[in-house]
């Protein structure tokens, strides 16, 4: 739930990774990066569904028009790669997608896989980052 609703917030920064690294460092990491990462990918819905609106957002932007042509070659990839990596600019390609009306399933899927993989990362830094502490603290 607090993935997607740091997720559903277009270009602002968002604590959905600093939550998966606290959690994962409670509860199973590998549980808390599925879930995680799930609900970002569907938080990201509303950058997809902005540019499939037709909303011209950024489009004079030169990070837009680059991602545009990556997204005009690549697609699911660029998405995957935009989801894999902690940065603010996925919202930029989730209004892409959505303009050039890559298939929403396309989307979901790519973004859900690397936003699984992120936050899987992160939980299990949580996780170990907490074993380490708790094991020097002995």
């Amino acid at each position: 739930m607090v993935g997607l609703i740091s997720n559903a917030t277009l270009i602002f920064p968002e604590p959905g990774l600093a939550i998966s690294s606290l959690m994962g460092g409670v509860f199973n990491p590998w549980v808390v990066g599925v879930v995680g990462g799930a609900g970002q990918a569907l938080g990201e819905l509303t950058g997809y569904m902005a540019g499939y609106s037709g909303q011209p957002l950024v489009n004079e932007n030169p990070t837009y028009r680059r991602l545009a042509e990556w997204m005009q070659r690549y697609g699911v990839l660029t998405i995957f790669v935009l989801a894999l990596v902690p940065n603010p600019i996925f919202d930029v390609g989730g209004m892409i997608a959505g303009a050039l009306r890559l298939p929403l399933w396309k989307f979901l899927v790519s973004c859900t896989a690397g936003k699984i993989f992120k936050n899987v990362l992160f939980a299990l830094a949580g996780y170990y980052g907490i074993e380490v502490l708790l094991k020097v603290m002995e």
